[in-house]
């Protein structure tokens, strides 16, 4: 294996775990927006306002963890087909 491959296979694998630690905030915030849902439903105010400042923060920590993918992945080091498949 040349060192090039190595090396872009490195980077491909720490592009997919930044994508795995977006994929699990996603699905932090859609559990929240449930929670937060079961909690109006049940006409809970505060247990609602809990759950909604839950999924403001994760939802705003997978945008920082998007925008680093993103940042990431503009530097121009993986192959622009790759690329697209990353986003």
């Amino acid at each position: 294996m040349s060192t090039w491959a190595w090396i872009s296979r490195r980077i491909e694998k720490d592009f997919l775990k930044m994508s795995v630690r977006h994929v699990v905030m996603i699905i932090k915030v859609a559990e929240g927006l449930l929670e937060m849902i079961r909690c109006m439903k049940q006409d809970k105010r505060d247990c609602a306002v809990k759950a909604y400042e839950k999924v403001f923060n994760d939802e705003r920590e997978a945008d920082d963890i998007k925008r680093e993918i993103i940042t990431e992945l503009s530097k121009g080091i993986i192959h622009p087909i790759d690329r697209e498949e990353l986003i």
